[in-house]
This record gives C-alpha cells, structure tokens and sequence, in this order.
C-alpha cells in the first residue's frame, strides 16, 4: 500500500470525555478504595487483598487496552483496508474486486451491533466501530458483510463514487 495511492485516510480512537472520565472513576474506586488500605495496613492483608489486586490490575489492563485501541481505515486503487489496532497489526484489506457494493449509512451500534469495537453478529455481520452512527457498509460477494464506524461520511462518499460501488 503505497501512501502517494492513498485517497481516504482515518484514524479513530476512544476519545470521548464522558468514557475516560468513567474509566477513570472506576480505576480511581479500585485503587483507592479496594487495593491502598490493603498496602497501609488500614484492613490487614487477608483473602480480600489478592481480589482487590486483581480487580485493581484488570481495570489498568483495560484502561490501557482502551487507550492503545484505534481504528484506522484507508481506501486506495487496491481497495479498502482496515486495522483495529492493538488486535491486529496488519491491515485488513478488502479489494474493489471482492466487493459487491459498498455505501456509507446510518446505524444504531446498540441495536445492530451490541455496542462499539469489534462486534460480530449474526444477522449484521461484522462492526469495526469506535464511535458515532455513521459507517461504510460493504457487501462481500461471498454474501458477507463489514460495516467499519467513520467519522468522515462526506470524504468517503466522494471516493466511493469514484469506483462506482454504491
């Protein structure tokens, strides 16, 4: 994928103010709550510390899973390709060749998907979504289907009617 090709590039992240403030509240009770008076001997150590470390190290480990996850989408002569990072390194990439039609659209991520970041569904196929209601829906010959969240609609509307697939 040679970058002087590339027509559309996008990269989202979980950056909304009302999540990090949760995430951060939530990490904010666990280590102040339930771990710190175990350290300053307020509680003596007992059955309760090894829980509370480990609820203390599975919000961080989420935290930081949340804070290193993107989603990037980029769409050149080849086709489009995605990579939801840290999960995959390598971009995902579906050819102009493999797609039957591809538009963007409107969608309710709850509803349709079960929420944001990698969802798979039955009925719906495959989301790639990090935010927002609007994504690039494609239908795969193969009958499969990948919606992948933008915050770009526009920018991506104009590239796709260059290819002719909506």
């Amino acid at each position: 994928m040679e970058k002087d090709k590339m027509l559309f590039f996008e990269r989202q992240r979980f950056n909304q103010v009302w999540l990090w403030a949760l995430i951060l509240m939530v990490n904010f009770v666990a280590i102040f709550y339930l771990f710190l008076p175990h350290i300053f001997i307020m509680h003596p150590p007992g059955e309760n510390s090894l829980g509370a470390l480990l609820l203390v190290l599975v919000c961080l480990t989420i935290t930081t899973l949340l804070y290193m996850w993107r989603l990037e989408t980029m769409m050149n002569s080849n086709g489009i390709h995605l990579k939801l990072f840290p999960f995959q390194r390598k971009y995902r990439t579906y050819t102009w060749d493999e797609i039957s039609k591809v538009s963007v659209r409107e969608y309710n991520p709850l509803l349709e998907y079960g929420g944001w970041g990698y969802r798979v569904t039955i009925g719906n196929g495959v989301a790639y979504n990090i935010r927002g209601n609007q994504g690039i829906q494609i239908l795969i010959k193969d009958g499969k289907k990948i919606l992948i969240g933008t915050q770009k609609p526009d920018e991506v509307t104009k590239v796709l009617e260059r290819f002719k697939l909506n």
